[in-house]
């Protein structure tokens, strides 16, 4: 999977599940926050339960569904 890059915005269960520290858990809650907001508050990711963000993480996901003033943090 070396250099695939997943949109969080759009991906399903199985992509979600592919990227770095990703479990199951993790990977529906990620859908869960995306039908709450429409996206994925970036910042919500580093508080779900059981899931730290990784360089390696943050290096395989992009986002396309961002409000402009997340889009611009991260």
């Amino acid at each position: 999977m070396a250099g695939r890059i997943i949109d969080v915005d759009t991906a399903y269960f199985l992509e979600l599940k592919s990227l770095p520290g990703v479990r199951d858990i993790t990977a529906q809650a990620i859908i869960n926050l995306r039908e709450q907001f429409g996206y994925v508050p970036k910042l919500h990711l580093s508080s779900l339960r059981s899931f730290q963000p990784t360089p390696e993480f943050w290096n395989s996901v992009k986002f396309s569904n961002q409000p402009p003033e997340e889009s611009e943090d991260a």
